[in-house]
């Protein structure tokens, strides 16, 4: 199995081109579509587990534990967009890991803190792992996104459209009109949401 190392990436490939190249003959071809399979789906795992309710470490278990059994059935996975998208998959496979996981912790009475919920089927636990994935790809999106603008345009919309000062206040740091701010804000969503578009129409 390759280490787990995360990865930039400044494109954002598809789930089937990815998960072509976890199918090449070709070592590095394999290692790098683990790599990026790893930087896309690694952070989606450990936070859904986190957010569901599990410590820390139990996290960055579950994580190891579904990414290491997909790597070892890689080579024989289909991808089929009929049959449902790929997050839906991934959440099933990820719950399926804590949920065994709780068992086998309980079956040997050790401490399960935080895994009690995972046993039941509820709607709770589609949305946090929705949430999750829509998390993502924002982050995903503004990764993409900040290199296409000045740095000065992106510090205006981190500070007027993400942490909600007032247009005057920033204007006044940055030496910018009020009308720029807001420009500079609307510029940079106008962008992002293109490209979630764009992310959004590739999960297929």
């Amino acid at each position: 199995m390759p280490t787990l190392v995360r990865t930039i990436n400044g494109r954002y490939e598809t789930d089937v081109a990815v998960l072509l190249q976890l199918k090449s003959d070709e070592t590095v071809n394999r290692e790098l579509g683990w790599r990026m399979f790893v930087d896309r789906y690694g952070p989606i795992i450990c936070g859904f587990a986190r957010n569901a309710g599990l410590p820390p470490s139990e996290s960055d278990d579950i994580m190891q534990t579904v990414l290491f059994n997909f790597f070892r059935a890689s080579d024989r996975f289909e991808y089929d967009p009929s049959k449902g998208r790929f997050r839906g998959y991934l959440k099933r496979i990820t719950l399926n890991a804590i949920r065994e996981r709780y068992r086998k912790k309980r079956i040997h009475n050790l401490d399960t803190q935080g895994m009690q919920g995972a046993e039941d089927d509820n709607e709770e636990l589609e949305a946090i792992f929705d949430r999750e994935w829509v998390e993502h790809v924002l982050s995903q999106a503004l990764a993409e996104a900040r290199p296409k603008f000045e740095p000065k345009t992106w510090e205006a919309f981190e500070l007027y459209g993400r942490r909600g000062l007032s247009a005057e206040k920033v204007a006044e740091r940055l030496e910018m009109t009020q009308e720029t701010v807001r420009h500079a804000k609307s510029r940079v969503m106008r962008t992002v949401r293109e490209i979630i578009i764009r992310m959004r129409d590739e999960e297929d």
